[in-house]
């Protein structure tokens, strides 16, 4: 609970359950979400300051991994070295395909990331100050936004090189990589608990994203369950599936084959945020507290 002493706040934590008022718990979370929108921009500076003093290429390093996996698959693929499955008729056309395949992906991985690298980072801040905790994860959104921005640059200049066909469903492409990004905040939400507490997450997460890129049809197209059994249905149920295609599809002027599902993911992940945020706040007095042990 809060109390008001002067002018500060001071924080009183409990035996008693944190939901044991849910109403009140809930009020108080879109209030520090809602309070902590200028803390959240200037910790966000601060962060996209200190990540890029030191570095020759700054901003730049958000575009070399989606380059440089391009020009690496496109010349085993054209050396049969690999097989990487068609994105389109068109064999020309696709290093565009890879290209905004990885863009969409490294957002993805980079959202996924978010939650845990911002507490992690933020360690001495938290066990000394109190303030509102939701200010990290609204100082990740920014961030995100900023990578999401020139990723988009990205993939626009990928549209005008290789002369892909842009309808007007492409007007939704922001909206896309925004949900992208929202469901990878979201799965990040549920790991941040114990990856802060256990450094097993944190050690597996190149792992994970590994994994993640054999599930998700980054740099091949979607599997047909008829011939490619229990691995093409797992393909499919993949969450990031419906999300990474719907966007990729929008960006190159494609049919949207997986709509519905695309619908019902960015559904469930919008209530899911509200329960990550709850999770987060709810468990991050035990990691503080575990933290200054």
């Amino acid at each position: 609970m809060s109390l008001e002493s002067g002018h500060h706040q001071v924080v009183v934590y409990g035996a008693q359950s944190t939901f044991q008022s849910p109403g009140q718990f809930f009020r108080d979370l879109w209030r520090d979400i809602r309070d902590s929108r200028k803390l959240a921009t200037m910790l966000a500076i601060r962060d996209l300051k200190a990540q890029y003093r030191q570095s020759i290429f700054g901003v730049l390093w958000l575009l070399i991994p989606p380059i440089a996996w391009t020009v690496g698959l496109t010349v085993l693929r054209q050396n049969d070295l690999a097989t990487i499955g068609d994105f389109t008729t068109n064999v020309a056309k696709n290093p565009a395909y890879i290209l905004i395949s990885m863009a969409l992906w490294q957002m993805f991985v980079e959202a996924l990331r978010g939650p845990m690298s911002a507490f992690s980072s933020n360690r001495g801040i938290l066990t000394k100050v109190c303030f509102p905790r939701e200010a990290l994860i609204v100082a990740h959104l920014v961030k995100m936004s900023v990578t999401i921005g020139i990723q988009f640059l990205l993939i626009a200049v990928a549209c005008i090189v290789y002369q892909l066909p842009v309808t007007w469903t492409a007007a939704f492409l922001p909206v896309a990589i925004f949900l992208l990004a929202m469901l990878g905040t979201v799965a990040g939400l549920f790991l941040a608990p114990v990856g802060l507490l256990y450094k097993d997450i944190a050690n597996a997460m190149q792992y994970i994203v590994m994994a993640g890129m054999i599930v998700t049809p980054v740099i091949f197209t979607m599997p047909d369950p008829s011939n490619d059994g229990w691995w093409a249905l797992v393909v499919r149920w993949n969450p990031a599936t419906p999300m990474l295609v719907t966007a990729r599809e929008l960006a190159t002027g494609q049919a949207l084959t997986l709509l519905p599902e695309f619908f019902l993911v960015s559904v469930l992940t919008m209530v899911f945020s509200v329960a990550g945020f709850a999770l987060l706040r709810a468990s991050m007095p035990i990691v503080i507290e575990r933290w200054s042990a």
